[in-house]
């Protein structure tokens, strides 16, 4: 005997949403699946001037190709980092940054819900391409090495045809501030620079608290935080608006789809029903015409299976009368009722006539002992001590044939 195998369905509405977030936005869920030796794209902002550089592991060259519709990582003075005591969902997450900002962004959160990342929505629409968060690369980099409050962080990324680095820096004066980014482009003299941003922002510059990281380092903070990135519209559910649109118009189509197979069903069975009530209806005019037809033909046999049986009647009511006693019947095709009534002796005082207040032994001893007759049993006495008569009722059932239920009652 074979053993059935059950199946376990586990639906959770969160997991299908959060898979159509995946579809949506690869990466969504834990670490893009890339190539190792993919490039990115950096976006580096200075002086209101964006210039775009690809990153690898041997360090960063400029971008020769157009960016349309790509992604990259931005390095600007208009990204805010704002870290929270507490935990925050996405609406409080963008309240708190737009109170902060003072103008409306969108965000990114980390992955604690307490550190809100947030640009403006101006940067953003005006930007051909998608945005991803440099400070939570950064944000990333320092929960990863801790370096202690009152240090500098940043990058030194190398061009192998300048032969100069490209510096971003930033003064972390404690974790929850961090300062904004100070970019240098191809400097010929780094520690200079790295001394000048160490007195600007009152830090002692030494190596105890600088961490200065390389290109390879922030190419592989950059893919571990793949894909966070500023949506350009607002988010419906979690999705993007046209996104949400497009899924809400799929959904629409289905339901109309499902509404119009249903009532199609419905249509279909209830020309069925008719189809079957038409038949049945010219099955019982038929069995109709047939039962009188037989009944015509053969008028005397069908007059006595609905008539009642005087013989049988009146046999009962001989073997349940008594002496002195009188029998009455009431009879029905389905149900007879017998009623055996005794005259109760009277009694005489000063020439006046009473009812005898008890019965008689003798009455109550013959109507103990009558044996009711076949399907017939003693229903109740009838004395109410003041009466003249003394009765017992036997109710009997008649047994009914087949066509019974032709009959009129």
């Amino acid at each position: 005997m074979t053993r059935k195998k059950q199946v376990k369905i586990n639906f959770s509405p969160k997991r299908v949403l959060d898979r159509v977030r995946s579809a949506v936005r690869p990466g969504f869920r834990g670490r893009n699946k890339r190539s190792e030796n993919k490039a990115e794209i950096l976006c580096i902002e200075t002086n209101d001037r964006q210039m775009f550089f690809s990153l690898d592991e041997k360090g960063i060259k400029p971008c020769v190709e157009a960016i349309e519709q790509k992604q990259a990582t931005i390095f600007t003075k208009e990204e805010y980092r704002i870290v929270h005591k507490r935990r925050l969902n996405a609406r409080k997450a963008n309240s708190v940054a737009i109170r902060e900002v003072e103008q409306l962004v969108r965000i990114v959160l980390s992955k604690d819900k307490r550190t809100v990342f947030a640009l403006p929505l101006d940067w953003i629409n005006k930007a051909s391409f998608d945005a991803s968060s440099g400070l939570k690369v950064l944000d990333y980099l320092i929960a990863k090495h801790h370096p202690q409050d009152g240090s500098i962080i940043g990058f030194a990324l190398e061009n192998a045809e300048i032969g100069h680095p490209l510096l971003i820096l930033y003064a972390m004066h404690t974790v929850e501030e961090v300062s904004k980014p100070q970019i240098s482009v191809f400097s010929d003299d780094p520690s200079s620079i790295l001394e000048q941003f160490a007195l600007k922002n009152g830090i002692d510059a030494n190596q105890s608290n600088t961490l200065i990281l390389t290109a390879h380092d922030l190419l592989q903070a950059i893919r571990h935080c793949s894909y966070a990135t500023y949506q350009k519209e607002n988010d419906i559910l979690g999705l993007p608006k046209s996104v949400a649109k497009k899924l809400v118009f799929v959904c629409s189509l289905a339901f109309c789809m499902a509404s119009m197979t249903y009532a199609g069903s419905l249509w279909i069975r209830l020309k069925l029903y008719n189809q079957s009530t038409t038949i049945n209806n010219h099955r019982i005019v038929t069995l109709s015409n047939q039962i009188n037809q037989e009944v015509q033909s053969n008028t005397l046999g069908y007059a006595k299976a609905v008539s009642l049986d005087g013989r049988k009647e009146l046999d009962r009511a001989l073997s349940i009368w008594r002496p002195g006693a009188t029998v009455k019947v009431d009879a029905q095709y389905r149900q007879s009722v017998f009623t055996l009534t005794f005259p109760v002796v009277m009694k005489t005082s000063n020439n006046v006539v009473t009812p005898n207040s008890i019965i008689p032994f003798s009455i109550l001893k013959q109507i103990t002992e009558i044996t009711p007759p076949h399907q017939c049993h003693l229903a109740k006495y009838l004395y109410a001590g003041d009466t003249t008569n003394a009765s017992a009722e036997f109710d009997c059932k008649n047994g009914v044939g087949p066509i019974a239920r032709f009959r009129g009652n």
